[in-house]
């Protein structure tokens, strides 16, 4: 397809002689929202980590027809919410100053980001908390806090890995409102590793399923047919997909 923005081919991760990831070939199309499923230790985060460039491995990934680093050059943004965060009481920054660190990358003036941050934080609804000490914030403010450094920026990708861990489901569903949104006002790329399969069909576009293999990958309905899942988890499962949405809450 034309629009493929991020192309992994033949991508291998071993640590200490033991395979995590083997033979991975695959596109993600931009604009697109892609959910990445798999076993505990199947390699989803090997995965995330290897397109983020954190980790070596075999094979070639390209953003954007260009290797990482190239593409971070050219002035591509990569908002990214890690599945472990760090939280250290005597550490002196406020929830504002944390998500500024989202536009370290951006040229703009005080108050073009001070703009930016407040718009932010009044869409997932942690204004209130921001001149608040992030060593005292709940580890789920502090996860709400991540998402919105890491959207602040208007990335050309956004990359989650289990980043609703701490979240109540109305607030999940919120975040998924949030993203899909700023998908069709920029065109961005999100990449989320999730268990919960249950928002699925409301906002999701590709699955993409990791079992050290790829195992599957394509539209929900193709994605998670009961032999695939089967080959995913080891068992039988019966999977029930919600379609309602966080605005239908409202």
């Amino acid at each position: 397809m034309t629009n493929t923005f991020i192309n992994v081919h033949d991508l291998c991760v071993s640590f200490n002689n033991k395979h995590i990831l083997e033979h991975i070939t695959l596109d993600i199309q931009k604009g697109s929202f892609n959910i990445i499923i798999g076993p505990n230790g199947g390699g989803k985060t090997t995965f995330i980590k290897s397109l983020l460039g954190l980790i070596p491995f075999k094979g070639k990934i390209l953003f954007n027809n260009l290797p990482i680093k190239k593409f971070y050059e050219d002035k591509g943004l990569i908002g990214y919410v890690p599945q472990r965060f760090w939280k250290h009481a005597n550490f002196p920054i406020t929830l504002y100053e944390l998500i500024d660190m989202g536009l370290l990358r951006i040229k703009l003036t005080k108050k073009e980001k001070e703009k930016r941050i407040l718009s932010i934080a009044e869409e997932l609804e942690i204004k209130e908390f921001l001149k608040v000490s992030v060593s005292t914030l709940s580890f789920g403010q502090i996860q709400k806090g991540y998402i919105a450094a890491a959207l602040v920026s208007k990335p050309d990708i956004l990359i989650l890995d289990e980043c609703t861990s701490a979240l109540d489901p109305a607030y999940t569903l919120k975040i998924m409102e949030t993203m899909v949104e700023y998908k069709k006002q920029y065109g961005m790329i999100i990449i989320m590793v999730s268990h919960d399969l249950s928002f699925v069909p409301a906002y999701v576009d590709n699955v993409i399923c990791i079992k050290k293999h790829l195992v599957c990958h394509g539209i929900p309905a193709k994605a998670l047919q009961p032999e695939n899942l089967k080959m995913v988890y080891d068992t039988e499962l019966k999977l029930i997909l919600h379609t309602h949405t966080y605005k239908d809450n409202k």
